[in-house]
């Protein structure tokens, strides 16, 4: 290489030669027809062929070459191409090239090396890129900088930030985020938001184009999925061997319910929490089997009184899992509003079609339940005036006995009043925590939620919405619990103060006694307890609940408790026929007789017997029920002065209004007064 300087080539000057190339430096130029000129900042050549002179970054057009300039720019010839980088140049026909600083050689024989921020090209060698170079080659590719992107038939691309490639023989992989990718076995491979796209399979998206708890399809497996547990064993499940939740209707649910409740009576809520426990449902499908399965037990015996009206007499008696079918579609035409009944027909066929028992019938349910939709503004009761308690039993879905009973007690128009009470559906009330939240706070919280507080110590917040309670962040933390009005006023007939030492004889599921633990503070203890190992198991839990250090649990026979001491104060929440809470417990209806009800004041006896001894001096006893019946309230009252001359009922406390107080100076809430749960309660006083 020739590193001599051309003669005349000093600063601001130029040499003229007509064999070799001018060279020029700052505010010069030349005039040749022969040769191009190469410049720097602020210059230019002329020649006689239409040559411009540009000033920066500017380009000339001939028939014979191209010149593709970037910022300090660049020419092509057929011989050899230049490459240019900042202040760099080269002259010498025969490949001798003068440069300044970071520069380079280019010869036909030789391949490029660059330095910093260059590239090399070479066919027959893939373009690796440094930053901010690209490369045009005859096939068309094109490897842009930011935010580009090449197709080559032969080539996969390689993309960096921000891009990506389109081509028919390759996956697209994508990497930043918003992307995922399928195959076409159904396996999704994730990153942060990420997918890929293929013509064999669906398209699954993930952000902002799915509802909650849905699912994919494809050939192979189904995946359902759970909001915020993807990915994990308790929100979704791969596993052709075992049916997806969506695969059970919400009215198959009902009808298990139903079928259990059936063939063992028992708490609804219980059977219903024990089969759902073992699916994955939204929350909305939840309240909906709730809503079918109390919605047909409130109004069962109406129900069945429709379906007979539409059956023909000669049809041999149908099995008791059609009737349930039946029922299902008829409470849902008959009630609801929200479920045409179109739809509810065709539910109540395809539930029927599901099951190779009830398969046969299910052209009957199709008759019978568009016979109900037909006539379901003129069906004709019994006549009041020859039967007045089967009129208002199957009217209001109630026992005969029980409509007998009330309308002695009551007149018709206060017991046609509880009647309607206890079909409606109940209100949800929240209890807020005494400690650990203020009044304010929670308030605020759930002001969107919530009515105004209210009930004793305005505790009490009835819920605006439909809402499962136990899905509430603010119930889970313990700072409230679930708990009807009515209850609190019978624990304020105790009159609790702090540090006092208190027994609830029979305390699950545990309302009352973690409100009677509150009331007494930390320097006060509640011994709580019940027979009943599942009941004392949901005691634990509220009092795990909400935090509870003053609680003891103790499991027995609270005929013949094992304490030996006495307690401040007594609470005896006696069980009961459970008459003036039929409304949130529509089962007892079904489960209790007349009968039941001896048999459960012999027991509230020997209860308030136990409870007598374990008084101390000048120590308060409250007796209290849900029933609405005499037997179980005032009677036991009278009964147990004149067993116990060493009590006297004592009045209430100041703080319970005087509405809910009758003349015998007693507790006694009546739905159809206060529009709550029934309760009753006396207040005793050992001398």
């Amino acid at each position: 290489m020739n590193n001599n300087r051309p003669s005349g080539g000093g600063r601001g000057g130029y040499r003229k030669d007509g064999a070799a190339r001018k060279d020029y430096r700052k505010d010069t130029y030349s005039k040749d027809d022969t040769r191009r000129g190469d410049y720097r900042k602020d210059t230019y050549r002329k020649d006689d062929t239409g040559g411009d002179g540009r000033r920066k970054d500017t380009y000339r057009k001939d028939d014979s070459f191209r010149k593709d300039y970037r910022k300090d720019t660049y020419r092509k010839d057929d011989t050899r191409r230049g490459d240019y980088r900042k202040d760099t140049y080269r002259k010498d026909d025969t490949g001798g090239d003068g440069r300044r600083k970071d520069t380079y050689r280019k010869d036909d024989s030789f391949r490029k090396d660059y330095r910093k921020d260059t590239y090399r090209k070479d066919d027959s060698v893939r373009k690796d890129y440094r930053k901010d170079h690209y490369r045009k080659d005859d096939a068309g590719g094109d490897d842009h900088r930011k935010d580009t992107y090449r197709k080559d038939d032969s080539f996969r691309k390689d993309y960096r930030k921000d891009t990506y490639r389109k081509d028919d023989s390759f996956r697209k992989d994508y990497r930043k985020k918003d992307t995922y990718r399928k195959d076409d076995t159904g396996g999704d491979d994730h990153r942060k938001d990420t997918y890929r796209k293929d013509d064999s399979v669906r398209k699954e998206y993930r952000k902002d184009t799915y509802r909650k708890d849905t699912y994919r399809k494809d050939d192979t497996r189904r995946n359902d999925h759970r909001k915020d547990r993807r990915g994990k064993d308790s929100g979704y499940r791969k596993d052709d061997a075992r049916k997806s939740d969506s695969s059970i209707s919400t009215r198959q649910l009902v009808q298990r319910i139903l079928t259990d409740f059936d063939s063992d009576p028992g708490d609804p809520e219980r059977i219903a929490d024990r089969i759902l426990a073992r699916r994955n449902i939204e929350h909305r499908d939840r309240r909906f089997v709730f809503e079918l399965v109390y919605g047909v037990l409130r109004n069962r015996m109406y129900l069945d009184y429709v379906i007979n009206t539409f059956i023909d007499g000669e049809r041999e008696p149908m099995s008791d899992a059609l009737r349930r079918i039946l029922e299902i579609g008829a409470y849902q035409i008959l009630f609801l509003d929200r479920v045409p009944d179109h739809a509810a027909v065709n539910e109540a066929v395809n539930l029927a079609k599901r099951d190779l028992n009830t398969a046969p019938g299910a052209g009957f349910i199709n008759a019978v339940l568009r016979n109900v939709i037909k006539n379901k503004f003129s069906i004709a009761l019994p006549d009041s005036q020859t039967d007045l308690c089967g009129r208002l039993s199957i009217e209001f879905s109630h026992p005969k006995w029980m409509v007998e009973r009330w309308l002695a007690r009551y007149g018709l128009g206060d017991a046609k009043r509880i009647l309607a009470f206890n079909n409606e559906r109940p209100a949800v009330y929240l209890r807020r925590k005494m400690r650990d939240i203020s009044r304010p706070q929670f308030e605020f919280d759930m002001r969107t939620l919530c009515e105004a507080g209210g009930g004793y110590l305005n505790l009490y917040y009835k819920m605006k919405k439909p809402l499962e309670p136990e899905n509430l962040r603010i119930l889970q933390d313990g700072f409230c619990s679930v708990q009807a009005p009515s209850s609190g006023w019978v624990v304020a007939m105790l009159g609790l103060r702090d540090g006092e030492r208190v027994l609830d004889m029979c305390g699950a599921p545990g309302g009352k006694a973690t409100l009677m633990a509150e009331l007494v503070g930390d320097a006060g203890f509640v011994t709580a307890c019940d027979s009943g190992r599942w009941k004392m198991k949901m005691l634990a839990e509220n009092v795990a609940a909400q935090s509870l250090r003053n609680v003891h649990l103790v499991v027995c026979d609270s005929v013949d408790p094992p304490f030996s001491g006495t307690f401040d104060k007594v609470l005896l929440d006696a069980p009961c026929s459970g008459s003036g809470v039929l409304q949130r417990h529509p089962d007892g209806r079904f489960v209790r007789t007349a009968e039941d009800i001896d048999g459960r004041v012999l027991i509230q006896r020997e209860l308030l017997d136990s409870a007598a001894k374990l008084v101390g001096y000048e120590g308060i006893l409250v007796y209290s029920t849900c029933s609405l019946e005499s037997e179980e309230n005032e009677h036991q009252v009278k009964w147990f002065l004149n067993e116990h001359p060493e009590f006297k009922l004592d009045s209430p406390p100041e703080v319970i209004p005087a509405m809910y107080i009758d003349d015998d100076n007693c507790l006694r809430i009546t739905p159809y007064k206060h529009n709550m749960d029934g309760m009753f309660a006396a207040r005793f006083k050992k001398y």
